[in-house]
């Protein structure tokens, strides 16, 4: 008896592993190591949820692929629509690419990566849809350019696409007169490299990819940060560090990943944020503590629209900063003032808050022309409570900040704790310190009622689940935010229209995380409906066909107004010419 229980509970636990892993497609191996970002689709877990027909047949279909000339529309849309006729296996993973061009930043190569499961549908596909076309036979594959900009290789089952972007002239750096190659020659030599990546040269062979693609999603989202960086943001740097050139050990295979699923109810999308080997073992000593809990139960609970709670390691930051190589600056400029990057760091816990309760709307009437009643028309003055607060440490180090601050002239004393800004908020705006925390509002009595500890009581449940037992947590109400701005969304027809469609569709965002997960941050971010039992896509087309139901209105407004100022030119015209 016990036996058969150990089998049942060992094959109930293969279930539910095997359950949320699937298979990496065979195609995926051909996805360059070193490419900058690669986006994902598998429409065999989307079929799953919804029929592709539904969305490649829905009308909002034509404005997300945004305006095309009329051949390129209906080529592109008979190919989307019918991909089984045109020899795709439409049931499979999509893959695209950003080619990692080196130091040609002036060139944009994208490649596409399209299972086949007919290869001679796809090239009666060509014939029929892009006529004149020449299909090239080199042995290995076919290839045809399918325009100025695409080039297609493909094998049986395989289809490689390449679209290459000029976005401006390039220069090398040596001075040199660049090379001028046509684009059907650069497209082919993209494409020889495309089908020619080794396993080793594989981005399957770097584990973090591999491990992301094992499990189900219906869209991914892969950044090589340290190919970015080394390519594109290590040459604005310095505009930041104030000229100072950082090592690439700061961001040395570094990467982030997100998996996006479309459940009933809502959007759920999970994230990994890959740091550097050079911050590995730092992370690990100081990850992983969740945001103060006192901290966020101090806030204000009626009406809240919006919360933020966030967990920064002091030491940890010091560190970072001192790997960066800028600590010693930092501590040059900070010498002046008596201070050190070690004792602001140290006057604080890390734990921060901030909050937006209350906001409304309020209703006026403004008169362009003040003899003119005609010339009325409605504003609205928008009002919130916002408060930020943190949680001090070192209370001898935090009043040596505030005193200078003070010396300085950005704040003034207004009563015992109490501290106003100089300048640029309102006569009720004040910072307070008292009880071992600092709060800034736009409200004094919510400053003073936080320190005071006036708002303090048991969090709501999705407070409790969603910010607190987190490094980092985020909670958007948006229902009841736009249920109190309807005035403002909802100003025209066609806002009416998108209002109306977004309360019915959109109940809250929540966004979380931060605890270290073997080598990288896992975060996620659910985008919650209103209604929790159908699909989210089903919910999101209606959204969307709100949306463009509204924008032909705005168009046909913005028609009707173009028309009516060229009849006043002309008659203008006409009046000047008699």
């Amino acid at each position: 008896m016990n036996i058969r229980l150990r089998l049942l509970c060992l094959l109930l636990a293969f279930i539910v592993v095997a359950s949320g892993c699937h298979s990496t497609p065979e195609h995926a191996k051909y996805i360059p190591k070193n490419a900058l970002m690669v986006a994902e689709i598998n429409t065999k877990e989307l079929s799953k949820k919804i029929a592709w027909s539904m969305i490649t047949n829905n009308s909002l279909w034509e404005k997300l692929r945004g305006k095309k000339n009329k051949a390129d529309s209906i080529r592109q849309s008979e190919f989307i629509k019918n991909m089984q006729e045109a020899g795709v296996d439409e049931l499979n993973t999509f893959y695209a690419y950003l080619n990692n061009n080196g130091s040609n930043t002036q060139e944009a190569c994208f490649i596409a990566l399209v299972p086949l499961k007919d290869a001679m549908k796809w090239e009666s596909f060509i014939k029929k849809s892009f006529p004149g076309t020449i299909i090239k036979d080199n042995d290995k594959r076919k290839e045809a350019k399918l325009d100025e900009h695409i080039y297609a290789g493909w094998t049986n089952s395989l289809m490689i696409l390449v679209s290459l972007q000029e976005t401006g002239s390039f220069i090398p750096d040596d001075g040199s007169a660049p090379q001028t190659t046509d684009n059907e020659t650069r497209m082919a030599a993209y494409l020889e490299s495309a089908f020619s990546v080794s396993s080793d040269n594989s981005l399957l062979s770097d584990k973090r990819f591999a491990q992301f693609e094992k499990h189900k999603h219906d869209l991914g989202f892969w950044v090589n940060i340290d190919a970015v960086m080394s390519n594109y943001g290590a040459k604005n740097l310095g505009a930041v560090t104030g000229g100072i050139s950082l090592s690439n050990n700061m961001w040395r295979n570094s990467a982030f990943s997100a998996a996006t699923n479309f459940e009933k109810g809502r959007v759920l999308t999970e994230m990994m944020m890959y740091s550097s080997d050079e911050f590995k073992e730092l992370n690990k000593q100081y990850s992983n503590k969740d945001v103060d809990e006192d901290l966020v139960k101090r806030i204000p609970k009626e009406n809240l629209d919006y919360v933020f709670g966030y967990h920064m390691s002091p030491e940890g930051t010091l560190k970072t900063i001192e790997k960066m190589g800028m600590l010693g600056m930092a501590n040059g400029f900070l010498k002046e003032q008596n201070l050190s990057v070690e004792e602001i760091l140290s006057a604080i816990s890390g734990d921060m808050v901030f909050s937006m309760n209350n906001y409304r709307q309020t209703k006026e009437t403004i008169l362009f022309d003040s003899t003119d009643a005609s010339s009325a028309f409605n504003s609205y003055k928008t009002d919130m409570d916002f408060l930020f607060a943190l949680k001090i440490n070192n209370k001898q180090a935090f009043e040596k900040i505030v005193n200078l601050a003070v010396a300085m002239q950005l704040i003034e004393s207004a009563g015992a704790d109490v501290y106003k800004l100089k300048s640029g908020t309102s006569d009720s705006a004040a910072i307070v310190i008292r009880n071992g925390y600092a709060s800034f509002s736009n409200k004094s009595r919510v400053a003073q009622s936080f320190a005071d500890g006036q708002y303090s009581s048991q969090p709501s449940l999705k407070i409790k689940e969603y910010v607190l037992k987190h490094p980092f947590g985020m909670f958007f109400d948006f229902s009841s935010w736009a249920k109190r701005s309807e005035g403002m969304l909802a100003a025209t027809k066609p806002d009416s229209m998108v209002y109306a469609a977004s309360i019915k569709t959109f109940d809250n965002i929540v966004f979380n995380g931060g605890k270290l997960e073997g080598d990288g941050f896992k975060y996620q971010m659910s985008i919650n409906l209103v209604n929790k039992n159908e699909s989210s896509i089903l919910q999101l087309l209606d959204f969307g066909k709100a949306m463009q139901e509204a924008q032909v209105i705005r168009d046909e407004e913005a028609r009707i107004l173009m028309q009516e100022v060229r009849q006043r030119q002309e008659a203008m015209e006409a009046e000047l010419a008699e």
